[in-house]
């Protein structure tokens, strides 16, 4: 607190004056103003919420179809069968993605 004084000491002694305080009304009306633009949901913050949303959405329905998935096999005969099986999970997921 001290310094301001002096610096407003000092502004004065130099032929400066300090600018004018702002008014109570004016800055209530400003601030009335601020929280009214805050309380608008933006239409770019929704869009982004729906597709967080959708994305949310395509992740849980892949997990499902991941963790329904067998353990890979040791024998080269069943990982073919288990490698065929894959291709048409991923077609399906590709398919997710391109909707």
């Amino acid at each position: 607190m001290m310094y301001v004084m002096c610096l407003f000491q000092s502004l004065a002694q130099a032929g400066h004056e300090p600018p004018p305080l702002p008014n109570k009304a004016e800055l209530e009306e400003e601030i009335k103003l601020e929280v009214a633009k805050l309380n608008v949901p933006s239409v770019e913050l929704t869009s982004y919420q729906n597709i967080v949303e959708e994305l949310l959405s395509w992740l849980l329905i892949a997990d499902d179809r991941l963790s329904s998935m067998e353990d890979i096999s040791a024998d080269l005969a069943e990982v073919k069968v288990q490698f065929q099986g894959h291709e048409v999970k991923f077609t399906f997921l590709g398919s997710l993605l391109r909707t």
